[in-house]
């Protein structure tokens, strides 16, 4: 099977580069670059691709809208946020948003193609280094969660109702 892989960054020159790397795989094929200008429009157009390789330094959020979008058609590609950072919160966002998996650009090629590989056959990456921060991120929210549940089942119907006013 040849993964069809699209290429989604705001830095054209690196997309292409890494396109042209990732053409030199046997079992991949670059269905095209986008580039996509600070304003978060894309200027380019592709054809559908089984992975997504996104920026995901990408301003205003760009990133995890372009994944959200991505993501939410039938038949979509799956997602891969490439960013300079890994920082949590924001690994949980874009999965939030819909996307695979979260790769470092200071990885080594060798990681981002077996992510890409991983990840056509359906799998998830995060990094080693990042998943127990991330594990220990949504358990603290579940854990808030679970407390904001118990408190709103403590009030009385009456503060239930000023709570609706509100």
């Amino acid at each position: 099977m040849v993964i069809k892989v699209l290429i989604a960054d705001q830095e054209r020159i690196f997309a292409e580069a890494l396109a042209v790397r990732l053409a030199d795989e046997d079992d991949m094929t670059v269905v095209g670059t986008l580039h996509i200008t600070r304003s978060g429009h894309l200027l380019t157009r592709a054809e559908p691709a089984d992975v997504m390789v996104v920026d995901g330094d990408l301003p205003d959020d760009g990133a995890n809208r372009l994944c959200a979008e991505v993501s939410g058609r039938a038949g979509s590609s799956r997602v891969i946020a490439l960013s300079c950072s890994s920082e949590p919160e924001r690994i949980v966002t874009a999965i939030r948003a819909g996307a695979a998996a979260w790769v470092r650009k200071d990885q080594s090629l060798e990681d981002l193609l077996r992510v890409i590989r991983g990840v056509a056959r359906g799998e998830t990456w995060l990094p080693a280094s990042e998943t127990g921060n991330v594990v220990r991120l949504l358990l603290h929210e579940q854990d808030q969660r679970r407390e904001h549940e118990r408190l709103l089942a403590s009030l009385t119907p009456r503060e239930r109702a000023v709570l609706t006013c509100l």
